[in-house]
């Protein structure tokens, strides 16, 4: 627009609602009516008012900047004039009076977008998540693709619980900005509660290319790559966290968490301690420092650590069950035995928690002892199915193989509807190498009880030893088409496979995806290392297996393969050492016989 008259006769630059504003300004001061603020501010709205109705009327040139984000567009002027009213009063701190002048703008132009949005943010900090809502949807019409606006309904939608579409949202607003910090912190929240880990991820990363220095953002995403077994990632963000925020609760037994995974004991144990020292209630992480300091045979302190735990949980059967078993291994049987006797008085009638108990002596080599508690529980409950598995149990840890078969070939009679009886039959054929046998048994289950996966991996397995490769592999990859997120399946089908040195690159995703849902199963464990010794990988297997050894309580097959790894990397001393100690649990294993005798 045009000035009117000659040039020098008004202010350049001004339009002319500008200059009636300016005019009205200088006459109130020459005349001195009215109060200086009350000027002021009706002052400060006029000039904002007509700023903004000049924004909206004036016509964008093809070479003119972007509209930004926040962009404000408006089809009345009373509108204007009171959207500009109500951002005064934000600013003045009364969002109240602000949002009432929202209301009385969107009456003059209801499909004003950016004023729906500025009630919506207002009542979300107001925690009104339900206004929230309404309003970011009512911006929303007018611009469905304004992220702020998205931002406020993903926000709004996660508050009142809907959080896949306060996912969808957010997600989306993501993609309309990505560069608002705000935005990335909201989706990786929710991803997180969603357990959305890969939508959690690209989220973090997002907030470190917006602010490196995001200490939390790098802790998280430690923690991220760690539940997936990224063990070398998890590493390299936890050491960036670290050193931007070294004071962070938790740094430590992430840390250590990240440490015991890929076998550095020495150092886990270093970094639980830490952690225990600001955190002596942290029980869980005690029992891990146990379970190192055990593997690691440093006996003593482990027993020290485990009562520590036990006293935490008094009369908890588990903990004094681990603090019994390290009683024995210190040196302390007498305390070992006060807690056993202390367990079968206080829990009579628990044949699961006797049968524990026969196990943990039968370790200890106490075999005449285990079988007299079988025998004391089974004649306390006479006709009792599990007096009679027991029985059994206590016979196959002895190596009495012929009453083992007896006694569960007696439970399966007693209780034939019962899978327990069943496993335990089986198990024990398998462990007589009774091999058709166990197949024919397992194939009985799976008619008798079919959804059972664990019996149609265990035929897979029976097939596999009985040299029908081909079809023990079918049988598994079927279990997998139907449960693929069975950990079991995918740690059969990857050992299956590494130790036939078929697919081994498969083989090792598959145990990785097993290893990230129970990362302290032993069996899991000893597969990775076995597949990372079958491509080569021999300072990764070893780690992997020697941990494996102390996680299975000195399995023979585990010890044997930890032979073959030492002997590899012709550690010939350490080999003949693991298959000694193989052939001391599996006298039979003629195929370890072998190497040792090669070997010497």
């Amino acid at each position: 627009m045009r000035p009117h008259g000659p040039a020098g006769r008004h202010r350049p630059g001004l339009t002319a609602p500008a200059r009636w504003v300016a005019r009205r300004a200088t006459l109130a001061a020459r005349s001195g009516r009215g109060r200086p603020r009350v000027l002021a501010l009706k002052l400060m709205i006029a000039i904002i008012a007509c700023t903004l109705i000049l924004m909206a009327a004036t016509p964008r040139s093809a070479h003119a900047l972007p509209a930004p984000a926040d962009r404000t567009r408006f089809s009345s002027s009373d509108a204007v004039r009171l959207y500009a009213a109500g951002r005064l009063l934000e600013e003045r701190g009364d969002s109240q009076a602000a949002t009432d002048e929202y209301y009385r703008a969107l009456v003059a132009d209801p499909r004003a977008g950016a004023i729906a949005r500025r009630v919506s943010e207002l009542a979300s900090r107001a925690g009104d998540t339900a206004r929230s809502l309404e309003f970011a949807r009512r911006a929303l019409v007018s611009d469905p693709g304004d992220a702020r606006a998205l931002w406020l309904a993903g926000v709004a939608h996660f508050e009142q619980g809907q959080r896949t579409q306060a996912l969808a949202e957010l997600e989306a607003a993501m993609r309309a900005d990505s560069n608002r910090i705000e935005y990335a912190q909201a989706l990786a929240h929710v991803a997180q509660e969603m357990e959305r880990l890969d939508v959690e991820r690209e989220a973090l990363r997002r907030l470190i290319a917006l602010s490196e220095e995001n200490s939390e953002a790098w802790f998280q995403l430690a923690a991220i790559d760690a539940r997936e077994a990224r063990y070398a990632e998890a590493d390299s963000a936890l050491e960036v966290a670290s050193r931007l925020n070294s004071d962070r609760p938790g740094t430590d037994f992430l840390g250590g968490w990240i440490a015991e995974s890929t076998g550095r004991d020495s150092v886990a144990i270093e970094r639980y301690r830490r952690h225990l020292a600001a955190h002596d209630a942290d029980q869980t992480t005690r029992r891990r420092l146990v379970t190192l300091l055990a593997r690691q045979r440093r006996f003593d302190e482990a027993y020290r650590e485990a009562r520590r735990v036990s006293r935490s949980r008094e009369g908890d059967a588990d903990a004094l069950l681990v603090e019994a078993e390290l009683a024995f291994q210190s040196g302390a049987s007498k305390a070992g035995q006060g807690i056993l006797d202390r367990l079968v008085r206080e829990h009579p009638g628990d044949a699961e928690l006797h049968g524990r108990l026969i196990g943990l002596l039968a370790r200890q080599e106490r075999n005449r002892e285990s079988q007299a508690l079988a025998e004391h529980w089974a004649a306390a409950h006479p006709g009792d199915f599990r007096g009679a598995m027991l029985r059994a149990r206590a016979a196959m840890l002895a190596a009495d193989g012929t009453l083992a078969l007896e006694q569960a070939r007696a439970a399966v009679t007693m209780a034939p509807d019962s899978i327990e009886t069943h496993a335990l039959l089986g198990r024990i054929l398998q462990r007589q190498r009774r091999w058709a046998e166990a197949e024919s048994l397992w194939a009985a289950v799976v008619d008798r009880f079919p959804g059972d996966s664990g019996a149609a991996l265990e035929i897979a397995f029976c097939r596999e030893q009985l040299g029908d490769i081909a079809v023990a592999e079918r049988a598994v990859r079927e279990l997998l088409r139907r449960e693929p997120g069975n950990a079991e399946a995918q740690n059969s089908l990857g050992y299956l496979l590494a130790d036939h040195n078929r697919e081994l690159p498969e083989a090792e995703r598959l145990i990785r995806r097993a290893i990230a849902q129970q990362p302290d199963n032993g069996s899991f464990v000893d597969s990775l290392g076995w597949v990372l010794f079958r491509l080569g990988r021999l300072d990764e297997a070893r780690s992997q297996l020697e941990r494996a050894v102390d996680l299975t309580g000195e399995d023979p097959v585990v010890l044997e393969h930890l032979g073959d790894v030492y002997n590899k990397l012709d550690f010939k001393g350490l080999a003949r050492q693991q298959y000694r100690r193989s052939l001391l649990r599996d006298s039979s294993n003629a195929r370890v016989r072998g190497k040792l005798e090669e070997g010497r």
